[in-house]
């Protein structure tokens, strides 16, 4: 075969590429001017930077498929585009809401009111409609406490489970209060304080029937370790653990 001119040469370069003109542009100036020496080395050259253009455009081209999509995300969608939901079992135990302090205040009262009960249960339990910050102390310090709501109320009388609860402003007072003192229960209820986990809690607390006959002290409750599941999962149980702190009595 004889040896083909370097017009011959550029002739064939030019049919075999004529589909690619389009990338002329993306070529260095020196590829893309007519030279008269050395035409056949430049033009090889053209030949290859087009091959390796088009080799990134093809390359290009697959990563913005179908199939360059990461493996995991198909797992994380369903088939008409929506996100998977959650597993509803992990939701209900995230989701537990926190517990009323209302709650916990009727369930310390249902058990300071054990102390001396009668057989047959309190006739009435009156029980201060304020909450007081020294209410542990047997140390009078006086004052209006801070109210609580009816909505309030009406949750700890629920809480307080076997307790006639009257809600009063103020319990005995006076000269002749310890002669006058008919034994009738009066709680005062301080305020609820939980610990940062949310799984205890504690409040002062006192209950007075005489002035030889009364408790001060705080107490301690904590969340019963029972799961609930499904349409129990809002549900939630505390008892009394004990004391914490001094306990006065006289």
């Amino acid at each position: 075969m004889s040896k083909l001119t370097d017009e011959e040469v550029g002739q064939l370069l030019r049919e075999t590429f004529a589909d690619k003109e389009g990338l002329l542009d993306q070529l260095p100036e020196a590829t893309s001017t007519p030279v008269r020496r050395r035409k056949g080395p430049v033009l090889l050259a053209a030949a290859a930077v087009l091959v390796v253009l088009v080799g990134v455009v093809s390359v290009a081209g697959l990563n913005r498929g179908p199939s360059s999509e990461p493996a995991g995300a198909s797992a994380a969608s369903s088939t008409n585009g929506t996100p998977t939901p959650p597993n509803p079992s992990v939701a209900i135990t995230a989701a537990r809401p926190p517990v009323s302090l209302a709650y916990l205040s009727g369930v310390a009262i249902a058990e300071l009111t054990k102390w001396e009960r009668p057989a047959a249960g309190w006739p009435v339990v009156k029980v201060l409609d304020a909450t007081y910050s020294q209410a542990s102390s047997p140390i009078e310090v006086g004052g209006k406490g801070t109210p609580l709501s009816q909505q309030a109320q009406a949750l700890i009388a629920a809480s307080a489970v076997g307790v006639p609860i009257e809600w009063v402003q103020r319990r005995p007072k006076g000269d002749k209060v310890c002669e006058e003192a008919d034994g009738t229960p009066y709680v005062t209820l301080g305020p609820v304080v939980m610990a940062k986990s949310g799984a205890s809690a504690t409040i002062g607390m006192s209950i007075w029937r005489g002035c030889m006959d009364a408790q001060w002290l705080t107490y301690r409750l904590v969340r019963d370790a029972t799961q609930f599941s499904g349409a129990e999962a809002s549900k939630q149980r505390w008892s009394v653990a004990g004391t914490v702190g001094p306990v006065a009595v006289s």
